[in-house]
């Protein structure tokens, strides 16, 4: 029988053990979330500087050390990620990783093509400096700070990449898929859950325009969906995610706008804008294009899983 991402045989997938997992996942968004703010504010209390703080108001700790606050607002996604495996291990009988493969071992070769994403968003962003010059605003740059700042970025965005992936694209794509056999319906479905969810949860889009950042956010969520129903696993938008994230992070420092220690390379006026979303549109269209053209094939698929 032909392994099948979107209708795995693995486990336990009876429609009560989605909705029971599902119930769980939220639990475990919302309980991660009050567990990283407690070891926040237990070690806000027990640093031994005296501005740092906790916030009853805002049920929020606070801290003068950047690196220390970007740490402690990433270890939520290291909770959650922890709850899904335990949910999927405890309620659905198999492991994490049918999250991201059908298959017994991950195809790094895949991801390694998700980073093919880097090479349309560098030539759209020089093209978009080309068009709209006064957008980009070059600092001056520490290097000891970029180094700090990029290793914490290695650090914790795989982990942010794999808990919204796990979630909001594998674990949605077999739950709906079960139902929707239709890709293309499924993707948008995805897309849409994937794109509007993001949107709202991430603390650090919240001063860019709702209409344009959505409608990224969306784009990217169906594409990525849509890539993933048709290579047969999840790897390819594993690998395109984190590499987008490390490249908005790094171009813009989107997530350490408001800590002083670190310069904006460019001013956030370029990011998610009306023409935001049109390089968008083309960067992950092309990746899309080249990742089915070597991958959707089913044949293909069975002769290029060779792991690495």
């Amino acid at each position: 029988m032909e392994e099948n991402f979107l209708k795995t045989n693995r486990g336990v997938n009876k429609w009560w053990n989605y909705i029971i997992s599902f119930l769980l996942l939220l639990t475990t968004i919302v309980l991660s979330d009050k567990l990283s703010t407690q070891f926040y504010k237990w070690y806000v209390e027990h640093d031994g500087n005296a501005a740092s703080f906790y916030s009853p108001d805002l049920d929020q700790a606070f801290s003068t050390n950047p690196y220390i606050n970007y740490s402690f607002l990433q270890l939520y996604n290291v909770f959650c990620l922890i709850g899904i495996t335990l949910v999927m291990v405890l309620i659905h009988r198999r492991s994490v990783l049918t999250l991201i493969t059908p298959y017994k071992k991950v195809n790094w070769m895949k991801i390694g093509w998700g980073f093919l994403i880097l090479l349309p968003m560098c030539v759209t962003t020089f093209f978009d400096y080309l068009l709209f010059p006064s957008d980009y605003e070059l600092n001056r740059l520490n290097m000891d700070l970029v180094l700090k700042v990029l290793g914490l970025l290695i650090i914790f965005l795989p982990i942010q990449t794999l808990m919204e992936e796990f979630f909001l694209r594998g674990y949605l794509m077999q739950w709906i898929g079960s139902k929707v056999s239709n890709k293309i319906v499924l993707s948008i479905i995805v897309g849409l859950i994937n794109g509007g969810l993001l949107i709202y949860v991430d603390p650090y889009l919240k001063d860019l325009d709702p209409v344009y950042t959505g409608l990224s956010y969306i784009v990217i969520g169906i594409l990525l969906s849509y890539i993933t129903a048709k290579t047969n696993s999840l790897e390819i938008a594993i690998g395109a995610k984190f590499a987008y994230y490390l490249y908005i992070s790094v171009l813009s420092m989107l997530g350490f706008t408001r800590y002083p220690f670190f310069p904006n390379y460019y001013s956030l006026s370029s990011l998610y804008t009306k023409m935001s979303l049109f390089w968008i549109i083309l960067s992950f269209g092309i990746l899309a294009f080249v990742a089915l053209r070597r991958f959707q094939d089913k044949k293909d698929i069975n002769h290029t899983e060779t792991v690495i």
